[in-house]
Protein backbone atom coordinates (compact mmCIF):
# COMPACT_ATOMS: atom_id res chain seq x y z
CA UNK A 1 0.00 0.00 0.00
CA UNK A 2 1.43 3.52 -1.13
CA UNK A 3 1.34 6.37 1.32
CA UNK A 4 -0.61 8.02 -1.77
CA UNK A 5 -3.53 5.52 -1.66
CA UNK A 6 -4.23 6.40 1.84
CA UNK A 7 -4.53 10.28 0.85
CA UNK A 8 -7.82 12.09 1.27
CA UNK A 9 -9.16 13.41 -1.74
CA UNK A 10 -6.87 16.35 -3.40
CA UNK A 11 -4.05 15.68 -1.88
CA UNK A 12 -1.03 16.38 -3.28
CA UNK A 13 1.68 13.26 -3.75
CA UNK A 14 4.05 13.30 -0.72
CA UNK A 15 6.67 15.35 -2.22
CA UNK A 16 7.82 18.32 0.14
CA UNK A 17 10.87 19.77 -0.95
CA UNK A 18 9.39 21.82 -3.89
CA UNK A 19 6.90 23.41 -2.74
CA UNK A 20 8.86 25.05 0.02
CA UNK A 21 10.83 28.34 -0.04
CA UNK A 22 14.74 27.29 0.41
CA UNK A 23 16.13 29.67 2.82
CA UNK A 24 12.93 31.52 2.83
CA UNK A 25 13.10 31.94 -0.44
CA UNK A 26 9.24 33.18 -0.06
CA UNK A 27 8.51 35.28 2.49
CA UNK A 28 6.11 34.23 5.24
CA UNK A 29 2.40 35.72 5.39
CA UNK A 30 3.36 36.13 8.84
CA UNK A 31 5.66 39.40 7.71
CA UNK A 32 3.95 41.89 9.69
CA UNK A 33 4.51 45.23 7.82
CA UNK A 34 8.53 44.39 7.56
CA UNK A 35 8.43 47.72 5.07
CA UNK A 36 5.76 49.27 6.49
CA UNK A 37 6.51 52.35 9.02
CA UNK A 38 4.63 51.71 12.67
CA UNK A 39 2.28 53.57 14.29
CA UNK A 40 0.22 53.84 11.00
CA UNK A 41 -3.33 52.62 9.35
CA UNK A 42 -3.55 51.05 6.35
CA UNK A 43 -6.30 50.09 3.94
CA UNK A 44 -5.43 47.19 1.72
CA UNK A 45 -7.98 45.93 -1.14
CA UNK A 46 -6.63 43.17 -3.56
CA UNK A 47 -8.45 41.15 -6.51
CA UNK A 48 -6.89 39.36 -9.06
CA UNK A 49 -6.73 39.58 -12.86
CA UNK A 50 -7.95 36.31 -13.93
CA UNK A 51 -9.89 33.48 -12.41
CA UNK A 52 -11.43 34.68 -9.62
CA UNK A 53 -14.22 36.48 -8.12
CA UNK A 54 -12.91 37.38 -4.82
CA UNK A 55 -11.80 40.60 -3.37
CA UNK A 56 -9.59 40.51 -0.37
CA UNK A 57 -9.85 42.83 2.31
CA UNK A 58 -7.92 43.53 5.28
CA UNK A 59 -6.75 46.45 7.64
CA UNK A 60 -3.55 46.50 9.32
CA UNK A 61 -2.67 48.45 12.28
CA UNK A 62 0.79 49.00 13.74
CA UNK A 63 1.86 50.31 17.37
CA UNK A 64 5.61 50.02 18.29
CA UNK A 65 5.73 46.90 18.38
CA UNK A 66 3.19 45.42 18.44
CA UNK A 67 0.42 44.31 15.13
CA UNK A 68 -2.98 43.85 14.72
CA UNK A 69 -4.41 42.14 11.55
CA UNK A 70 -8.16 41.66 10.30
CA UNK A 71 -9.01 40.62 6.96
CA UNK A 72 -11.86 38.96 5.25
CA UNK A 73 -12.32 37.61 2.05
CA UNK A 74 -15.61 38.39 -0.01
CA UNK A 75 -17.22 37.52 -3.31
CA UNK A 76 -16.96 40.10 -5.94
CA UNK A 77 -17.77 40.13 -9.62
CA UNK A 78 -15.04 38.42 -12.32
CA UNK A 79 -12.53 40.63 -14.51
CA UNK A 80 -11.38 39.99 -18.25
CA UNK A 81 -12.03 35.79 -17.94
CA UNK A 82 -15.35 34.04 -18.41
CA UNK A 83 -13.69 31.44 -15.40
CA UNK A 84 -14.27 31.71 -12.13
CA UNK A 85 -11.76 30.40 -9.15
CA UNK A 86 -14.44 30.01 -6.31
CA UNK A 87 -13.75 29.55 -2.58
CA UNK A 88 -15.41 25.65 -2.10
CA UNK A 89 -15.41 22.38 0.32
CA UNK A 90 -13.76 19.21 -1.03
CA UNK A 91 -17.03 18.51 -2.16
CA UNK A 92 -17.27 21.61 -4.19
CA UNK A 93 -19.82 23.22 -2.24
CA UNK A 94 -19.33 27.30 -2.57
CA UNK A 95 -18.10 28.92 0.67
CA UNK A 96 -19.12 32.45 1.22
CA UNK A 97 -16.52 34.07 2.95
CA UNK A 98 -12.84 33.47 4.62
CA UNK A 99 -12.48 35.55 7.43
CA UNK A 100 -8.82 35.94 9.48
CA UNK A 101 -7.31 38.39 12.90
CA UNK A 102 -4.04 38.24 13.50
CA UNK A 103 -1.68 39.77 16.83
CA UNK A 104 2.03 39.99 16.60
CA UNK A 105 4.86 41.22 18.53
CA UNK A 106 8.26 41.55 17.53
CA UNK A 107 11.87 42.67 19.18
CA UNK A 108 15.49 42.68 18.86
CA UNK A 109 15.26 38.53 20.32
CA UNK A 110 11.60 37.54 19.97
CA UNK A 111 8.90 37.52 16.96
CA UNK A 112 5.84 36.32 18.25
CA UNK A 113 2.19 36.08 16.22
CA UNK A 114 -1.24 34.88 17.74
CA UNK A 115 -3.83 34.10 14.34
CA UNK A 116 -7.25 33.05 14.25
CA UNK A 117 -8.82 31.88 11.06
CA UNK A 118 -12.38 30.88 9.98
CA UNK A 119 -14.08 29.75 6.96
CA UNK A 120 -17.74 30.16 6.55
CA UNK A 121 -18.99 26.80 8.43
CA UNK A 122 -16.12 24.81 7.41
CA UNK A 123 -13.32 24.66 9.08
CA UNK A 124 -11.96 27.06 12.22
CA UNK A 125 -8.39 27.66 12.93
CA UNK A 126 -5.84 29.06 15.97
CA UNK A 127 -2.14 29.41 15.01
CA UNK A 128 0.66 30.03 17.19
CA UNK A 129 4.03 30.68 15.90
CA UNK A 130 7.18 31.84 18.27
CA UNK A 131 10.79 32.94 16.89
CA UNK A 132 13.54 32.98 19.39
CA UNK A 133 17.12 34.96 18.19
CA UNK A 134 19.33 34.49 21.46
CA UNK A 135 22.72 34.89 19.07
CA UNK A 136 22.90 36.49 15.58
CA UNK A 137 23.76 32.87 14.05
CA UNK A 138 21.02 30.69 16.27
CA UNK A 139 17.66 30.88 15.49
CA UNK A 140 15.01 28.79 17.43
CA UNK A 141 11.24 28.14 15.84
CA UNK A 142 8.09 26.91 17.54
CA UNK A 143 4.57 26.49 15.88
CA UNK A 144 1.52 25.09 16.94
CA UNK A 145 -1.90 24.75 14.59
CA UNK A 146 -5.18 23.96 16.07
CA UNK A 147 -8.22 23.30 13.49
CA UNK A 148 -11.67 22.27 14.34
CA UNK A 149 -14.14 21.05 11.98
CA UNK A 150 -17.30 22.61 11.84
CA UNK A 151 -21.09 21.63 10.93
CA UNK A 152 -20.27 21.81 6.84
CA UNK A 153 -17.09 20.11 7.11
CA UNK A 154 -18.15 17.37 9.74
CA UNK A 155 -21.61 16.73 7.15
CA UNK A 156 -19.44 16.24 4.20
CA UNK A 157 -18.31 11.92 3.26
CA UNK A 158 -15.54 10.49 5.08
CA UNK A 159 -13.50 10.43 2.25
CA UNK A 160 -13.42 14.27 1.63
CA UNK A 161 -12.61 14.74 5.02
CA UNK A 162 -9.18 14.90 6.31
CA UNK A 163 -10.17 14.52 9.89
CA UNK A 164 -13.53 14.15 12.05
CA UNK A 165 -13.20 16.99 14.60
CA UNK A 166 -10.09 18.53 15.91
CA UNK A 167 -6.62 17.99 14.16
CA UNK A 168 -3.61 19.39 15.97
CA UNK A 169 -0.09 20.04 14.18
CA UNK A 170 2.86 20.81 16.72
CA UNK A 171 6.77 21.73 15.15
CA UNK A 172 9.88 23.13 16.18
CA UNK A 173 12.76 24.03 14.47
CA UNK A 174 16.71 25.38 14.57
CA UNK A 175 18.60 27.08 12.45
CA UNK A 176 22.23 27.52 12.71
CA UNK A 177 23.38 30.85 9.82
CA UNK A 178 26.84 31.32 8.88
CA UNK A 179 27.97 33.61 6.50
CA UNK A 180 28.69 30.99 3.98
CA UNK A 181 25.85 28.29 5.17
CA UNK A 182 23.77 27.61 6.81
CA UNK A 183 21.95 24.26 8.23
CA UNK A 184 18.26 23.96 9.38
CA UNK A 185 16.58 21.15 11.69
CA UNK A 186 12.97 20.57 12.42
CA UNK A 187 10.98 17.92 14.28
CA UNK A 188 6.94 17.85 14.23
CA UNK A 189 3.64 15.64 15.67
CA UNK A 190 0.83 15.30 14.08
CA UNK A 191 -2.64 14.37 15.78
CA UNK A 192 -5.96 13.96 13.31
CA UNK A 193 -8.24 11.62 14.29
CA UNK A 194 -10.28 10.02 11.80
CA UNK A 195 -12.93 7.25 11.91
CA UNK A 196 -14.19 4.16 10.62
CA UNK A 197 -10.22 2.96 10.63
CA UNK A 198 -9.59 5.48 7.64
CA UNK A 199 -6.26 7.58 8.06
CA UNK A 200 -6.54 11.37 9.31
CA UNK A 201 -4.71 14.51 8.09
CA UNK A 202 -3.51 17.87 9.00
CA UNK A 203 -5.00 20.16 6.55
CA UNK A 204 -3.18 22.99 5.20
CA UNK A 205 -5.98 25.41 4.02
CA UNK A 206 -8.97 26.49 4.97
CA UNK A 207 -10.96 25.54 2.03
CA UNK A 208 -9.94 24.85 -1.73
CA UNK A 209 -8.38 27.19 -3.94
CA UNK A 210 -7.11 29.26 -0.87
CA UNK A 211 -3.34 28.90 0.52
CA UNK A 212 -3.03 29.34 4.57
CA UNK A 213 0.02 30.16 6.21
CA UNK A 214 2.33 26.81 7.37
CA UNK A 215 5.68 27.30 8.07
CA UNK A 216 6.47 24.00 9.57
CA UNK A 217 8.77 21.60 7.58
CA UNK A 218 6.34 19.18 7.38
CA UNK A 219 5.38 21.18 4.14
CA UNK A 220 2.49 18.42 2.43
CA UNK A 221 -0.13 16.40 4.58
CA UNK A 222 1.91 13.54 3.48
CA UNK A 223 4.64 13.93 6.39
CA UNK A 224 1.07 15.16 8.55
CA UNK A 225 -0.48 11.80 9.21
CA UNK A 226 -2.43 11.31 12.07
CA UNK A 227 0.55 10.12 15.24
CA UNK A 228 3.00 11.14 12.23
CA UNK A 229 6.84 12.58 13.52
CA UNK A 230 8.76 13.92 10.78
CA UNK A 231 12.11 14.64 10.75
CA UNK A 232 13.44 17.53 8.48
CA UNK A 233 16.99 19.15 7.22
CA UNK A 234 17.78 21.57 5.30
CA UNK A 235 21.29 22.87 4.35
CA UNK A 236 22.95 24.95 1.64
CA UNK A 237 26.47 26.83 0.90
CA UNK A 238 26.83 29.86 -1.20
CA UNK A 239 29.13 28.48 -3.81
CA UNK A 240 29.56 32.04 -5.41
CA UNK A 241 27.92 34.80 -4.73
CA UNK A 242 25.24 34.18 -7.30
CA UNK A 243 24.67 30.39 -6.84
CA UNK A 244 24.10 28.90 -3.88
CA UNK A 245 24.16 24.34 -3.58
CA UNK A 246 22.38 22.47 -0.95
CA UNK A 247 20.54 19.34 0.18
CA UNK A 248 16.73 18.98 1.62
CA UNK A 249 15.62 15.67 3.86
CA UNK A 250 12.39 14.90 4.97
CA UNK A 251 11.48 11.33 6.64
CA UNK A 252 8.59 10.78 8.46
CA UNK A 253 6.76 7.60 10.62
CA UNK A 254 3.54 6.60 11.99
CA UNK A 255 1.59 3.11 13.03
CA UNK A 256 -1.77 2.39 10.46
CA UNK A 257 -4.01 -0.78 11.63
CA UNK A 258 -0.81 -2.12 13.27
CA UNK A 259 1.66 -1.67 10.11
CA UNK A 260 4.43 0.53 10.76
CA UNK A 261 4.61 2.99 7.55
CA UNK A 262 7.83 5.28 6.62
CA UNK A 263 8.59 7.57 4.51
CA UNK A 264 10.64 9.97 3.48
CA UNK A 265 12.72 11.61 0.46
CA UNK A 266 16.25 13.52 -0.13
CA UNK A 267 17.18 16.02 -2.30
CA UNK A 268 19.89 18.11 -4.30
CA UNK A 269 19.50 21.57 -5.06
CA UNK A 270 20.92 24.82 -6.71
CA UNK A 271 19.70 28.29 -6.59
CA UNK A 272 20.86 30.74 -8.89
CA UNK A 273 20.15 34.56 -8.65
CA UNK A 274 21.99 36.76 -11.11
CA UNK A 275 23.00 40.00 -9.41
CA UNK A 276 23.26 42.03 -12.96
CA UNK A 277 21.01 44.75 -12.79
CA UNK A 278 18.79 43.34 -15.82
CA UNK A 279 18.10 40.32 -14.02
CA UNK A 280 17.63 41.30 -10.68
CA UNK A 281 14.32 39.39 -10.09
CA UNK A 282 15.32 36.26 -11.32
CA UNK A 283 15.91 33.33 -9.18
CA UNK A 284 16.77 29.88 -11.03
CA UNK A 285 15.81 26.46 -8.72
CA UNK A 286 16.32 23.49 -9.51
CA UNK A 287 15.74 19.98 -7.39
CA UNK A 288 16.70 16.49 -8.32
CA UNK A 289 16.18 13.35 -5.92
CA UNK A 290 14.74 10.19 -5.13
CA UNK A 291 11.69 12.23 -3.71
Amino acid sequence: MTIQSLLPADCAKPSAHPTRGISELSRSPFSFGSNVSLSTLRFHCYCRRRKTRYVVVWLTFYDGTFTHKLGTALPSAPRNSPESLRLQTNDGRVIGHLATAELGYKNDLFNGQLAYGESQDYLRRQILRLVFSPDEKLTLGSQIYTTQALDGYQAMALSKRHFDRNANHYAFDAKWQEPRWNLKLGIAHTRAPKGEGALGFYPRHMTKDSRGTFTSMANVEAYMADGETMLGMEAEYRMTPEFTAGLLGTYGQFDYQGARVRLGEINAFGRWMPSHHKLKNLTVLAIVGPG
